[in-house]
């Protein structure tokens, strides 16, 4: 479907089933949330949304590649990959689920923050996640990677490695790589 979708402060739009194809003429914004819950989202055009995208039992596959933001990034469950570029200026949080698939990017951008925490496991796969801002990883989550897959701290990014993640390379394919052009750091664990 193309056509303009503006999400209001304090309203919801919520994808809970079935697929939807947002053509390359089409655009989502505004203040309010916007939320897969369930099905899947396939958006090739415009995004724009200043609160919240929360991908949480849904497939959100952003397909733009000149690129999209969002005020905030909660990926809860469910998965979120694409073709495309989608940029968080604020907090995105990464609590479980997956980035997986298409070989597109999610960028923290600088003045933004990246929290990568909890116990549940999730995959990371064929996809890319950049963090030019500051960012945090904690938590005893496995993730399991490959199929090319990169973690790359963008020059000016730090990314401070707390608690003991287990990041496996066991999804097949290219290995994933760590591309550290800023500052990695480890503290608050007993673990190497």
């Amino acid at each position: 479907a193309d056509g303009a979708y503006t999400v209001n402060a304090g309203a919801t739009l919520d994808f809970s089933g079935g697929t939807h194809a947002l053509g390359a003429t089409s655009s989502v914004g505004g203040a309010g949330t916007v939320q897969m819950s369930g099905g899947t989202v396939n958006a090739a055009g415009g995004w724009a949304v200043t609160s919240p995208t929360v991908v949480n039992g849904g497939t959100f596959n952003y397909n733009n590649a000149a690129g999209g933001t969002t005020g905030t990034l909660d990926v809860i469950s469910g998965t979120l990959g694409g073709t495309g570029l989608l940029q968080v200026s604020g907090t995105m949080t990464w609590s479980g689920g997956s980035l997986s698939g298409g070989g597109g990017t999610t960028r923290v951008l600088a003045g933004g923050t990246l929290a990568i925490s909890g116990t549940a496991g999730r995959n990371f796969t064929a996809y890319t996640l950049e963090l030019a801002g500051s960012g945090t990883w904690a938590g005893t989550h496995t993730v399991n990677t490959g199929v090319g897959a990169i973690l790359r701290v963008l020059g000016g990014g730090t990314l401070d490695v707390q608690g003991d993640p287990t990041f496996t390379q066991n999804q097949g394919g290219t290995a994933t790589r760590l591309q550290v052009l800023g500052t990695l750091t480890r503290t608050t664990s007993a673990g190497v």
